[in-house]
């Protein structure tokens, strides 16, 4: 699954647009086009791209909708 990394360092471990489509649950072509569109962070390795796990991270995390309050009285 991993690309890059090792054991003792999880943070340096870097994954592919399938490995990280399938965390996210989206496909890998929604991952590809927002690359593309540079709305998601990612690392570029000449032509290829990869996901750290705090990209990831911050991919959810942007993603998240909050809850809108209901108004008084509903």
């Amino acid at each position: 699954m991993p690309a890059l990394g090792s054991a003792a360092d999880p943070s340096t471990i870097l994954f592919s647009y399938a490995d990280t489509a399938k965390l996210l649950g989206v496909t890998q072509r929604w991952l590809e086009d927002q690359v593309q569109r540079r709305r998601v962070p990612h690392h570029r390795l000449g032509r290829q791209v990869r996901f750290s796990a705090s990209d990831i991270e911050e991919i959810e995390k942007d993603a998240r909708v909050r809850a809108q309050p209901r108004p008084a009285g509903a």
